[in-house]
């Protein structure tokens, strides 16, 4: 019976989804090497909380990745007010990314449903912002055979994070806000996971934001190198600018 669990993992997670993910581990390792911090949302967009996210980073001049669900793109009016959100997301200077329609665990499906999943959210995105997305986040960080398969046939890169306090389960952005920083203090950096559909995480970005500075007084006194908030285009080696 200990042996059913190696074989399930072995028949969904093939050699081809673990070099997918071992490329994108190995990109977050080159970011907490350069003691950078890049901010990523999923899951959005939604019409109250993600201009309020745009509008925080564009006050403080921070560029983020947006990981998109097809099913919030055309929520309400048609999916008019998700397209017009995601094209105010790319008209800032932001990355949009793909994280499929309808936000299954993809594992839990037949390969051709990975297939509608992940192609669906690329032809959704594509359609709101005039170009293709190359980037994909998978939900949950499940990326069984059938969905790596995709990935590499799609020519996407795949996405992960190292920061992650799971925001839409708290209500209080000041938790939110100091458990992110706690993290990032304790890393020296990382990929930051929040969620543009939870209203606190919109309330706790800018506390976020404003609260690198001090970690990096505290970093100075203790003679390391300061924290970065570094554009998304870092995570894939294509600029490692900081403003």
């Amino acid at each position: 019976m200990r042996l059913l669990p190696l074989l399930l993992a072995a028949t969904l997670f093939s050699d081809e989804s673990l070099v997918e993910r071992r490329e994108a581990r190995r990109r977050l390792r080159e970011v907490l090497g350069r003691n950078e911090v890049v901010f990523t949302f999923d899951d959005g967009p939604h019409p109250d909380v993600t201009p309020r996210i745009l509008e925080a980073l564009e006050e403080r001049g921070v560029r983020a990745a947006f990981f998109a669900c097809g099913i919030q793109i055309e929520k309400g009016a048609r999916g008019r007010t998700g397209r017009r959100i995601l094209r105010q997301e790319i008209d800032g200077g932001h990355l949009v990314g793909t994280h499929t329609v309808h936000h299954p665990r993809l594992s839990a499906l037949e390969e051709k449903a990975v297939e509608e999943e992940i192609g669906g959210g690329i032809d959704l995105v594509e359609r709101a912002i005039g170009r293709r997305p190359s980037l994909f986040r998978p939900p949950f960080g499940d990326l069984p055979a059938a969905a790596a398969d995709v990935v590499r046939k799609r020519d996407l890169d795949l996405v992960l994070w190292t920061t992650n306090v799971r925001d839409y389960r708290i209500a209080d952005p000041a938790t939110i806000a100091a458990g992110i920083l706690g993290e990032l203090e304790r890393r020296g950096g990382g990929v930051v996971l929040l969620h543009d559909t939870h209203p606190p995480s919109a309330d706790a970005l800018p506390l976020i934001l404003d609260g690198i500075e001090p970690i990096n007084e505290r970093r100075e006194e203790a003679g390391l190198p300061a924290l970065t908030i570094a554009r998304p285009e870092t995570l894939l080696g294509l600029s490692r600018e900081g403003d």
